[in-house]
């Protein structure tokens, strides 16, 4: 009877040890740990038991010194903001964004007196979870609810800018200035839609051209980060250099129109670009230690192949500018053949018009998209672009004292109409001869081609530069050309891009003043 309890004691400690060792296995598997939280902490000066609101409808009350916190906030963005009444406070609010760590300093300096509220809404796309700024005679930053609406509570009466920015989105207006005086401010509103371009837009590598009519080009690639800053990967310049810029070279990309601000060890450039719709093309002017700079830059997209054959066999029609000993441009139109040597059909310049035939040449491309001449001029050297149908090259010619930039675009299967070019379009000119100077203008094109001149036009000349009205037309191959009897008019010879995306053009703009012009669209 003994060793019978003494086994069945035995056999139930036995059931019990394994019965706690399941469940201890199970929650050690099963249990996941805690999610990780931070904090939000900052200090108000100036009043006591000033109450804090934090987006989520989290509220807390400062302490006798000033401070207060809000824990167990997961990563997100929060707004916070302070009230007392009888009280401004600045800034109004601050936008916190928590990001794997606590955010401390959130502070705030409370002044006595009583303020206005400035409000208003977000309306289209992308509504919720913009970020409004204020600046001016107050400070703050709040987001908007689903809603759109937004609002600063508590202002001084003063001047303020209020701005939104929500990435991936373009506003209507850019921002608002205001005047609060006496009463609240509502009904500052802002419209919200897709951005057309983003700073995303500008990453990447891309092959650039330049030519300066103080004598010279200068070729190579260069990539941009997620901040607009430029590496130059390589650069040669007609004498043989090989530096870039000191820079550091920043790019900011207007997310609305696609033009691109510059700036050169934090200071801004006069130098301007503007980018195609289609995101793989950029024009730009400029001035340039010595005379003034037409930019051409083209997308090199990565996967992209390239064979011999993508330059032979071909049709095209070409601008170029030429600047040094001789200043004037040319144009004209060529084939190659199956093995990629050239022959113009025609080409045309301020004195006239001749047909070349053979040149000598033989075009031909690597695997990079870079295009070489043989037999024709060994400095010579474009890039195809990756739909193949665009090079742009720079060249030096009669011993070294004449410099091209060339623009070549093939046209084998282009349909193009003037409709193609409707809407908003940018216009960059580089002009040398009897005046030298760079140019650039937005104007705004029908789909019958009445181009209308905005009045923001910008030279490094003395000139007013175009206004009111001009028509072009563009033929079914692209070409394009200008209505009337003017010498720019009768002088203007263009070629629109087999994509419709940008148009390039030469013209006597006056008395021996010769431009290239690249239009972007």
């Amino acid at each position: 009877m003994n060793r019978g309890r003494v086994s069945t004691h035995v056999l139930l400690y036995f059931f019990m040890l394994m019965l706690l060792m399941v469940t201890v296995g199970c929650s050690s598997k099963d249990d996941a740990p805690p999610a990780t939280t931070y904090s939000i902490a900052g200090t108000v000066t100036g009043a006591a038991n000033v109450v804090i609101n934090l987006t989520g409808a989290a509220t807390a009350t400062t302490t006798t010194s000033g401070a207060y916190s809000f824990t167990g906030r997961a990563n997100g963005t929060y707004t916070v903001t302070p009230v007392l009444a009888g009280y401004t406070f600045e800034p109004t609010s601050a936008v916190v964004v928590v990001n794997g760590s606590n955010m401390a300093g959130v502070d705030f300096v409370a002044t006595a007196g009583t303020g206005h509220a400035l409000s208003g809404t977000v309306t289209g796309v992308g509504v919720s979870g913009a970020t409004i700024t204020l600046s001016g005679d107050g400070t703050g930053s709040v987001t908007t609810g689903t809603n759109g609406t937004y609002s600063f509570p508590n202002l001084p009466d003063g001047d303020y800018t209020v701005t939104p920015y929500h990435s991936g989105y373009a506003f209507t207006p850019d921002y608002l200035d205001l005047t609060l005086s006496g009463s609240d401010s509502t009904g500052n509103d802002f419209a919200s839609a897709a951005a057309n371009f983003t700073q995303a837009d500008l990453e990447g590598t891309w092959n650039v051209q330049m030519l300066n009519t103080g004598g010279g080009w200068m070729r190579g690639t260069v990539t941009v980060n997620s901040a607009g800053t430029l590496t130059f990967v390589s650069i040669l310049d007609s004498e043989g250099g090989s530096a870039g810029p000191t820079g550091p070279i920043v790019w900011e990309i207007d997310e609305t129109t696609g033009e691109i601000s510059e700036t050169d060890n934090a200071i801004p450039t006069d130098s301007h670009y503007t980018m195609t719709s289609n995101k793989n093309f950029i024009a730009g002017t400029g001035p340039g230690s010595v005379g003034n700079q037409l930019f051409v830059i083209q997308k090199v997209v990565s996967g992209t192949s390239y064979a011999n054959a993508d330059v032979q066999s071909k049709n095209f029609v070409f601008h170029q500018l030429n600047v040094g000993s001789s200043n004037k441009w040319q144009y004209g139109a060529g084939s190659t053949d199956g093995t990629g040597a050239v022959t113009l059909s025609s080409q045309t310049d301020p004195s006239g018009t001749e047909t070349p035939g053979a040149v000598g040449a033989t075009m031909s491309v690597n695997g990079s998209g870079i295009v070489e001449m043989s037999g024709m001029d060994d400095s010579f050297e474009g890039f195809l672009s990756a739909d193949k149908k665009t090079i742009v090259g720079t060249i030096t010619e009669s011993g070294g004292t004449e410099y091209h930039m060339m623009i070549i675009q093939i046209t084998d299967g282009q349909s193009s109409s003037t409709s193609q070019i409707a809407g908003t379009s940018f216009i960059h000119t580089l002009a040398t001869g009897a005046d030298d100077f760079w140019s650039h203008q937005s104007m705004s094109i029908t789909s019958g081609g009445v181009m209308t001149f905005n009045p923001d036009y910008v030279t490094s000349g003395s000139g007013s530069g175009p206004s009111g009205t001009e028509t072009i037309s563009i033929g079914s191959s692209g070409t394009a050309t200008l209505a009337g009897s003017a010498l720019y008019q009768t002088t203007f010879h263009g070629q629109l891009s087999y994509d419709g995306k940008f148009l390039v053009g030469t013209q006597t703009t006056d008395t021996d003043v010769y431009s290239l012009n690249v239009i972007t669209h």
